[in-house]
């Protein structure tokens, strides 16, 4: 896809927000356009779900703490979700 949109998220600084109204493909575009290591979703009742880590899930903040310092100390390209329904 050449949008301008990719094309400016690809080129971005190391630290990228994407945020926008529900439903307009903010998922869509980090998961088939932007390059990335960890993908994390919030779960509505707590906890994150990831794709790509070593595990699929995780229960507490402090222990999604203790692994985003060491992803980000490794040089991971991480990206956070709301919550998924």
């Amino acid at each position: 896809m050449d949008r301008k949109e990719v094309r400016t998220a690809i080129n971005a600084s190391p630290r990228l927000l994407i945020y926008g109204r529900r439903k307009v493909g903010k998922t869509f575009l980090v998961k088939n356009y932007l390059p990335y290591d960890i993908l994390i979703f919030s779960k509505r009742g707590g906890g994150f779900y990831l794709e790509g880590a070593d595990r699929s899930s995780i229960d507490s903040f402090q222990e999604l703490q203790s692994l985003l310092r060491i992803w980000v100390e490794s040089g991971k390209t991480i990206f956070i979700d709301e919550f998924q329904r």
